[in-house]
């Protein structure tokens, strides 16, 4: 299972809803106004590397021997 998060185009509302593995893509009626008319979005995720990080900000991918661990990239931390 996963929760996506979704957006009614007729009042705006953002909210989330739990979609069942296999489920076929449908539209989601909004809990505010019950329309169908919503439409998902792409969520951000956040996960913690070690240590606090405070909601809504993102870490660093952990260091490699060879950078920082971005793929293709070129810094040296």
């Amino acid at each position: 299972m996963a929760i996506y998060e979704y957006r009614c185009s007729a009042c705006g509302a953002v909210f989330e809803h739990l979609v069942r593995s296999g489920e076929a893509a449908q539209r989601v009626p909004c809990p505010q106004c019950g329309t169908r008319r919503t439409q998902r979005l792409l969520s951000r995720f956040n996960s913690r590397v070690g240590g606090h990080i405070p909601r809504g900000e993102f870490a660093p991918p952990a260091p490699t021997s060879s950078g920082c661990g971005c793929s293709g990239c070129t810094c040296k931390r």
